[in-house]
């Protein structure tokens, strides 16, 4: 009984490691809920990629993009209202919107830059 006894406190040196028989599973109830929302997360993850490649690809934004500060402006207004770590406000996403429509085959830097003071005033402020 002795060896038993000293085992038993041995093993409970580390709770939060190990838990106790007292501890009602706190320790399986966080495991189990950061599973849960890690799974949650990675579902989201694959979907805002999917929705940015669509972006990208099926809507053409890029296709007729001739500028590389246009190509780059396309690309981080597709990121942002699909892919981004956080949800982007609804001014931001209409101003994302707004370069992603007019950007396309702009060949002037200067006029790039119009259309992002443009859409910036229009939606943002």
């Amino acid at each position: 009984m002795d060896v038993a006894r000293s085992l038993e406190d041995n093993v409970c040196l580390f709770p939060n490691i190990i838990g106790r028989p007292d501890t009602g599973g706190v320790m399986k109830k966080w495991l189990a809920f950061f599973v849960c929302i890690l799974s949650v997360t990675g579902d989201v993850i694959d979907a805002g990629q999917d929705e940015y490649n669509d972006c990208i690809l099926q809507h053409q934004h890029l296709k007729g993009a001739k500028l590389d500060a246009a190509t780059g402006m396309i690309r981080q207004a597709c990121y942002e209202n699909y892919y981004g770590p956080f949800y982007p406000s609804e001014r931001v996403r209409r101003f994302n919107d707004c370069l992603l429509e007019h950007l396309a085959g702009v060949e002037s830097f200067q006029a790039a830059m119009e259309i992002r003071n443009a859409c910036g005033s229009k939606y943002l402020m």
